[in-house]
């Protein structure tokens, strides 16, 4: 299984990225066209801890934890943008690493394949580490014809 470290939000700065939102979401969508996978939030590429306090920081003075709430938001993102028919194949687990919060989000490969929904359907897929885009309709025949035919793992 593959691990991709991110955060919602924050880049690790202390400015608001919205850009790791799209690259959270791709990630998942790409996840779950391929093998699966597991995306941790507040973690760096390189394995630095940072939790996930800059996110938590939208949540205050709510009646909710901003677990909770973190929770909520990366849920109604995957219903509203992938599809509430993804959310079984997805789990999110929330940990306290060196003090800080992180959020791992385990991904299943789904049987049926996932789209990010917004302004336009766009189709993801995995290749080794990296999340690529399916840009034509000659690609995603091509890419369904190969599954189709490479054996189970």
């Amino acid at each position: 299984m593959k691990w991709q470290p991110l955060n919602l939000r924050y880049d690790g700065s202390s400015k608001k990225n919205e850009g790791l939102r799209l690259a959270t979401l791709k990630t998942l969508v790409a996840f779950l066209n391929t093998k699966g996978g597991t995306l941790l939030i507040g973690v760096e590429d390189k394995g630095s801890i940072y939790g996930l306090e800059n996110d938590f920081s939208f949540f205050l003075n709510k009646q909710k934890t901003p677990i909770n709430l973190f929770e909520q938001e990366l849920t109604n993102l995957i219903c509203d943008r992938i599809g509430k028919e993804f959310a079984q194949h997805i789990t999110l687990c929330f940990e306290e690493i060196e003090g800080k919060q992180i959020c791992a989000i385990i991904v299943k490969k789904a049987k049926q394949k996932a789209y990010y929904k917004k302004d336009k359907t766009v189709v993801y897929i995995r290749a080794n580490c990296t999340t690529r885009t399916i840009e034509t309709l000659e690609e995603w025949f091509d890419y369904i014809a190969e599954e189709k035919n490479a054996p189970s793992t």
